[in-house]
């Protein structure tokens, strides 16, 4: 049985297609509104973009490949990726990539209080946890007081790129999201 390469046509290709999300993630103003869109902040400068930015610790270790590598002003590090099959495996991938940039990031001698906030994003063709949500954050909390958040820094994030909600308050979904929404529909057209 022989690999077959299954490719398209350039004016077939969308923003879920891995050549052309890096081709437009390559622009720093589009990285930034990207990371503004879905977390729904407001980033005064990008002062670190790299697309396709390759992070292996050890000789024999497995390396990882970011589709994009950022880094804010106030030092917070973002990693996106655009993920158009379920692995299966993403939490545990998201895992691995968080403890990967925690490892890039902090040079050997340097207290770990010294290490950045980081922000670890996939947006699924598909989603990822059959919930209907337009976008699932997770941070550390404590299981007996849920009011108790580990203040370690770390966030993940999956975007549902199915999401199927309406533009109207009365999905459960906050007004602001309106542009994360639109970017849904732009991925998926």
């Amino acid at each position: 049985m022989t690999n077959k390469i299954i490719s398209k046509r350039y004016e077939e290709l969308t923003i879920a297609d891995d050549f052309m999300f890096y081709k437009v993630m390559s622009d720093e103003e589009l990285c930034k509104e990207l990371l503004e869109t879905i977390l729904d902040i407001k980033i005064k400068k990008l002062v670190y973009h790299e697309t396709q930015a390759v992070l292996k610790d050890t000789y024999d270790g497995e390396g990882i490949r970011l589709d994009i590598y950022a880094a804010d002003e106030n030092e917070t590090v973002y990693n996106v990726e655009m993920q158009a099959t379920d692995t299966g495996d993403l939490v545990k991938r998201s895992r691995y990539y968080q403890s990967c940039i925690d490892m890039d990031l902090l040079d050997k001698g340097v207290r770990y209080k010294y290490l950045n906030k980081s922000i670890v994003i996939f947006i699924c063709t598909f989603d990822m946890f059959n919930k209907g949500l337009l976008k699932y954050t997770f941070n550390t909390i404590c299981n007996e007081n849920k009011d108790i958040v580990l203040e370690d820094g770390l966030t993940k994030v999956f975007v549902n790129a199915t999401y199927n909600g309406n533009d109207t308050k009365s999905d459960g979904i906050e007004e602001d999201n309106i542009r994360l929404r639109s970017l849904i529909k732009y991925i998926n057209t």
